[in-house]
């Protein structure tokens, strides 16, 4: 994917169903004048309200034209739209339900997303807004790029399994 560059104020993409607490973060979001958001709420999970073949596009142009998107737990505590964002190249606005991350020890994840902890919702636009003025056009391609890598040397099915493969021959060494 191309890497977006980085305009004055942060875009933040989300297109899916708005449940277990997203609607409010995705408010907030949306009446902050700083951030600029780009939202396709669906009324159900995996869109069954269009056809699946058109979902799956609007999904992927909503997450390609933002270089953040928007990423909160499903029904488990992970979420498929984080690893999606870093394999798009994009920056992942991570609402963070104590979830478990892969090979946490080896990446920084705080590197590659702008991560709110679940008790700060009320304050994810500052948090953004904060993340985003920190960033340098060079950075925001960066970061792009890096997540990119990110997922596909640790996160893909075939990089997952490597690493996963090499941690357990290196703990079985110890």
């Amino acid at each position: 994917n191309d890497v977006l560059k980085k305009e004055a104020n942060p875009t933040v993409g989300f297109c899916g169903f708005p449940h277990h607490g997203r609607s409010y973060a995705l408010d907030i979001l949306g009446r902050d004048g700083r951030v600029n958001t780009d939202f396709v709420r669906r009324n159900s999970f995996w869109a069954r309200e269009i056809p699946e073949n058109e979902s799956i596009q609007e999904f992927n142009i909503n997450m390609e034209r933002n270089l953040y998107n928007f990423c909160s737990r499903g029904a488990g505590n992970f979420s498929y739209r984080f690893y999606q964002t870093l394999q798009a190249s994009r920056i992942p606005l991570l609402m963070d339900t104590d979830c478990c991350f892969p090979f946490s020890d080896i990446i920084d994840y705080e590197k590659h997303c702008c991560i709110v902890q679940k008790k700060d919702v009320d304050r994810i636009s500052d948090i953004l807004v904060d993340f985003h003025s920190r960033l340098s056009d060079e950075h925001a391609a960066d970061i792009q790029a890096n997540n990119r890598r990110l997922y596909e040397e640790y996160l893909s099915p075939k990089g997952f399994v490597l690493n996963l493969s090499k941690a357990l021959l290196k703990n079985s060494h110890q």
